[in-house]
């Protein structure tokens, strides 16, 4: 795990938008690339969740837990 985190750290802060979103909480979360705020977005269609920034760098989806 820490191979994959030294890899790609931008996990987990994608992995703590998606924890504060299903806490009802602010997102103050911010993209590692570009310092724009993480935005959190339900995907009705596919049942998933979504991560992204205002610049597109960071784009990641997650299967919502019911």
């Amino acid at each position: 795990m820490k191979a994959i985190l030294k890899k790609y750290p931008e996990l987990v802060s994608i992995g703590d938008a998606l924890d504060t979103y299903r806490q009802g909480l602010p997102i103050t979360l911010h993209c590692l690339s570009c310092s724009q705020l993480l935005k959190v977005t339900e995907v009705v269609a596919t049942g998933t969740l979504s991560v992204t920034c205002g610049n597109g760098c960071t784009n990641f989806r997650a299967k919502r837990k019911s």
